[in-house]
């Protein structure tokens, strides 16, 4: 059977790992006993390892099953709030872990890193000055340590217990820029059956409803509908995804999202 790394299981990498773990044996990382635990309870692999923010490690030591892996999926968060050079350290880390790894990797960054601005946005509408110094620093530090790395730009992450009724949101009439989690998985998966390589998309669903229209739906007071979309307004766009992948979303509206 195939292998899969996933550096970094938490909340969407764990979905990640049950996404693929049909088709690759899959290896994880975490940070704590309970989380390793759990996660041998479900089948996968774990390696227990913290990536340091205050040094870079002086272990030249690789994951251990590095060289039996077809592809790595790096979903260790990287924050605005974080000092800079923390992350830079934390991603060093992580960079020494697996050294010389020259197959697919996926690095799951933010569409945080654009500036929140009411116009479309793609891909190349910033340059990176433009852009969250954090966020495109460590996207550019990992590109600099591995070339062949693709790196996904998420919208929010929906579905399974996160919907955005729970939380406290503010401009309810702007439009939301939202994933669900299943997604994210098959966009990887064609990217690993098209061979991607050193790409950047944006992941984030093709349609882009009001906040108010998806938490008015979950909490039962309107109906679904894909035409009440807003004018305007800061809208992040997959349309290169989409393109070049051929992707059509299994969840295109936020509004149904469960």
């Amino acid at each position: 059977m195939k292998q899969l790394g996933i550096i970094g299981c938490g909340w969407l990498g764990l979905r990640l790992a049950k996404h693929f773990a049909n088709a690759y044996q899959i290896h994880t990382t975490t940070t704590s006993i309970i989380k390793k635990e759990n996660l041998l309870a479900q089948g996968f692999d774990v390696t227990i390892i913290a990536f340091p923010d205050q040094e870079i490690n002086t272990n030249d030591t690789t994951w251990d099953c590095l060289h039996e892996l077809e592809a790595l999926i790096i979903t260790v968060p990287f924050s605005k709030q974080m000092e800079l050079v923390q992350l830079q350290k934390r991603f060093e880390n992580i960079s020494k872990f697996i050294a010389g790894f020259n197959k697919p990797i996926f690095l799951i960054s933010s569409t945080g890193i654009y500036p929140d601005v009411n116009v479309e946005i793609n891909e190349h509408t910033f340059t990176d000055d433009e852009l969250h110094k954090n966020l495109i620093g460590v996207e550019n530090l990992m590109r600099e340590k591995f070339t062949q790395i693709n790196v996904l730009r998420l919208g929010g992450i929906m579905g399974d217990d996160r919907y955005l009724s729970k939380y406290n949101v503010s401009n309810q009439e702007q439009p939301v820029n939202h994933i669900h989690y299943q997604d994210i998985g098959y966009v990887i998966e064609k990217m690993l059956a098209k061979n991607c390589a050193g790409k950047t998309y944006n992941v984030v669903a093709s349609l882009h409803p009001s906040k108010s229209a998806v938490i008015n739906y979950q909490k039962g007071i309107t109906a679904s509908s894909i035409d009440d979309m807003p004018v305007g307004g800061r809208v992040v766009s997959s349309a290169a995804l989409i393109q070049e992948l051929n992707y059509t979303f299994i969840n295109p509206n936020p509004i149904t999202f469960k």
